[in-house]
């Protein structure tokens, strides 16, 4: 495996569909460690990263700093940093931030077939 080093600002940035005052970077992107994506997102209040599920990998959020409330499965939880949450794959979820409020996090895809790849 090559090493691999880059700078966050360095990684292209992009919005999930249905997000709102959302920016995420593929910062480990797919195919270099073979069943991991590692990302980071910001988004601004009031922002979310979109209602979604994935049915191919489990999802850690590290949240960095700043606070949101996540949904996740029906339940919802205040994110407040420095924490961690899991979702589980198959569980709908958002990050949903209030007015005036911002959350950064990393996100970790591990996937549940190491031949999956991230789309």
């Amino acid at each position: 495996m090559p090493a691999y080093t880059k700078r966050f600002v360095d990684v292209p940035q992009y919005s999930d569909e249905g997000s709102q005052n959302q920016v995420c970077r593929d910062i480990l992107p797919a195919g270099i460690v073979p069943g991991l994506v590692v990302g980071y997102d910001i988004i601004e209040g009031p922002g979310r990263n979109g209602l979604n599920s994935h049915s191919t990998w489990d999802q850690v959020f590290v949240v960095l700093q700043g606070r949101g409330t996540l949904s996740r499965g029906g339940e919802r939880t205040l994110l407040e940093g420095p924490c961690i949450a899991l979702i589980p794959a198959n569980t709908a979820h958002d990050v949903e931030v209030a007015p005036g409020d911002r959350i950064e996090y990393v996100y970790i895809n591990k996937y549940l077939a190491e031949t999956s790849v991230c789309k």
